[in-house]
């Protein structure tokens, strides 16, 4: 029994066209399935709620972008991690910005953050530039 959110594109999400559980951790789950030679189970539940699963048999691991922390390690066994996620800041080339400095005196700074509702959403060029005519990012769906 796998514990994921079902809710994290592209980890773990259901596919639009047939509702199919899908993503990256899904598929690591069902190699690790294999390769112990048992059918995977999986188990969806609230982000906040996934790492309290394990204490009450919910299920047997959790596989969905779990962070390590001490707290954690003293009380679970981890993998050896499968991905690294990277934040970056995103400025047009046109604008030759090459410091968060300068980022911040151009006015362009601009938070991306996706919501939840919607996982799918991408950065996009925003259409109403600033006035100094450089366009800027913002979420959009």
């Amino acid at each position: 029994r796998i514990g994921t959110e079902g809710t994290y594109a592209p980890f773990t999400f259901h596919q639009p066209s047939d509702n199919q559980l899908v993503g990256f951790d899904v598929e690591i789950g069902r190699a690790i399935a294999a390769k112990l030679g048992v059918k995977p189970e999986f188990v969806e539940g609230k982000w906040d709620g996934l790492i309290a699963g394990l204490n009450v048999n919910r299920y047997d691991v959790v596989i969905n972008q779990v962070g390590i922390s001490p707290e954690r390690q003293a009380k679970y066994d981890f993998s050896k991690p499968y991905i690294e996620i990277t934040l970056a800041l995103l400025a047009l080339v046109t604008l030759a910005i090459k410091t968060v400095a300068e980022f911040k005196a151009a006015q362009q700074l601009a938070a991306v953050d996706l919501p939840p509702e919607n996982p799918h959403a991408q950065a996009q060029p925003d259409t109403a530039a600033p006035q100094n005519g450089a366009a800027r990012w913002v979420a959009a769906a």
